[in-house]
């Protein structure tokens, strides 16, 4: 949750750091009616992916809960009353189902690598985690039952027998035993079609409005969530401006981009690219010619609010189907005067903030075919 805070405070400072002006150019430009307003196609394709190793993940947490199954071990002759006891056995089982489905999701990840059939390891990998966090529940109810019976036993006089209390509080234990993990069937994975990639298609709402999709050329596994990645995209835009319509205004466009995962819920990045703009040669001409410029962007942010307080591992694919992205573009070198349609202002080297909804869908694809 800090973690979240930090990235949502680094989000805020990025966007407050270039304020824009009143007569931001192009697209974005308010007070006038006369200035190009693009909006179009656009495609992102990804490539060069930093991934997460699924072994590492799994044998990371099969140590940690080793590392606590030891700890336990060394505690459970050491409980003042059966309730407490009670719970630490209710731990100690729950790591042991823990324990269980790491070991199948590891032979199952092994097993997609060489078999066409196999149990779903992301799937079993959730499960693992669900009966971790549920011993964890368990351990801290036995802990603060401890210290109050400790706290009991110091106000009871000198020389008074410390008898060992059948149940301390039914009630309250009962309480405590809610959020018991379900077993669920575990899907058995048939890998009759080729090799894939991670397919992800958008759509695009923004100031410049425009519809995309994106193609991934990373190969996933199970349990990779991924670190980083690069992302080359390309766009075609057209002015919707009304009044520009004699201009035939058109933007092509070409940038790269690296973007990082910081959390299940924010994805930062940055970029550069070149566009080229297709207009009329001067006011009122039927001929058009081609102007270039370059362009960076200086922060691409993805929000993922459906994904929002759920952990990294998450089984719910569909929480990172939906993201809202938050962008800036800047050309430093600006537009001449009369740059569009032989008839438009200059314009400075202004940063333009953009907002879209994307339709994320690999998640989905990898869902259903075992790799999420």
């Amino acid at each position: 949750m800090r973690r979240l805070c930090v990235s949502l405070v680094i989000c805020a400072l990025a966007a407050g750091v270039f304020p824009a002006r009143a007569d931001a150019y192009f697209w974005e430009w308010v007070d006038s009616l006369s200035g190009p307003r693009f909006g179009g196609l656009l495609g992102e394709l990804r490539f060069a992916c930093t991934p997460e190793n699924g072994d590492k993940v799994l044998q990371t947490f099969q140590d940690a809960l080793k590392a606590t199954s030891q700890q336990v071990g060394a505690r459970a002759g050491t409980v003042l009353t059966r309730t407490e006891e009670a719970f630490v056995d209710r731990g100690i089982n729950a790591l042991t189902a823990a324990a269980s489905y790491a070991s199948r999701a590891r032979k199952g990840l092994e097993d997609s690598r060489s078999k066409k059939e196999f149990e779903d390891p992301g799937e079993l990998f959730i499960q693992a985690l669900e009966w971790h966090d549920y011993a964890q529940s368990q351990f801290a109810w036995a802990n603060r039952l401890r210290e109050m019976e400790l706290q009991r036993v110091a106000r009871l006089p000198t020389g008074t027998a410390q008898a060992r209390p059948e149940i301390f509080d039914l009630q309250q234990s009962e309480a405590a035993f809610r959020g018991l993990p379900r077993p669920r069937p575990v899907r058995l994975i048939r890998q009759d079609a080729p090799e894939y990639g991670a397919r992800t298609e958008a759509t695009q709402i923004k100031t410049r409005m425009a519809a995309g999709a994106s193609y991934s050329l990373c190969r996933t596994e199970p349990i990779d969530r991924g670190k980083a990645f690069f992302s080359l995209r390309g766009s075609v835009m057209w002015d919707r401006n009304e009044a520009n319509q004699f201009d035939r205004n058109m933007m092509y466009g070409v940038s790269l981009g690296y973007h990082r995962v910081l959390t299940p819920v924010i994805t930062v990045g940055a970029g550069a690219g070149y566009a080229w703009f297709r207009t009329a040669e001067a006011a009122g001409s039927s001929e058009t010619t081609t102007k270039e410029n370059w362009f960076i962007e200086p922060f691409l942010i993805d929000v993922h609010p459906l994904a929002i307080g759920q952990p990294k591992y998450s089984p719910d694919a569909w929480r990172q189907v939906l993201f809202v992205r938050f962008s800036g573009m800047i050309f430093p070198s600006g537009f001449d005067q009369d740059f569009f349609g032989g008839r438009s202002p200059e314009y400075g080297a202004e940063l333009v903030r953009a907002y879209g909804i994307y339709i994320n869908l690999e998640p989905i694809f990898r869902k259903k075919r075992g790799r999420w």
